[in-house]
């Protein structure tokens, strides 16, 4: 079992194990649906569950030996470009939008990314002159 600032976290067995849940119960926090779960009373998370996994047997669809994946996370600071362009009809948040008035959505979009794009370049390229300045002076007093 890894800890959690290493990136790690318990695993499933682990959890199951410390909150002494039977087979069939369903982890705390899970975020899912469990059917009739609402309509329970009188007993733990982990003892309803069980109880419900039991009654309900046909509607358990996930197995419990499926591993979870963990991917490498990317830089979240790191702006990539769309490899197919911007999704049609899409009207999330796009960074910076709210300072763009009067022009079509594409337009407005396609200026605001590219700013975006350009201010995390200029970040990048202050790190590195601030990095080389740095170590410029620091070299400078080690000598």
């Amino acid at each position: 079992m890894t800890t959690v600032e290493f990136g790690g976290g318990p695993t499933l067995e682990a959890c199951q194990q410390f909150a002494n849940l039977k087979d069939g119960s369903e982890i705390p926090k899970y975020t899912g649906h469990i059917h009739q779960l609402r309509f329970r009373q009188g007993h733990t998370y982990g003892e309803e569950t069980h109880i419900l996994s039991k009654e309900f047997p046909h509607l358990i669809k996930r197995s419990k030996s499926d591993a979870i994946v963990k991917y490498d996370q990317p830089d979240p600071y790191v702006t990539r470009d769309f490899p197919d362009g911007l999704i049609p009809g899409y009207t999330g948040y796009v960074p910076q939008r709210k300072y763009q008035h009067g022009n079509r959505y594409r337009i407005e979009t396609d200026a605001c990314v590219t700013g975006t794009q350009a201010a995390y370049a200029r970040g990048r390229q202050q790190i590195q002159e601030l990095q080389l300045s740095h170590s410029f002076y620091f070299d400078k007093a080690h000598q």
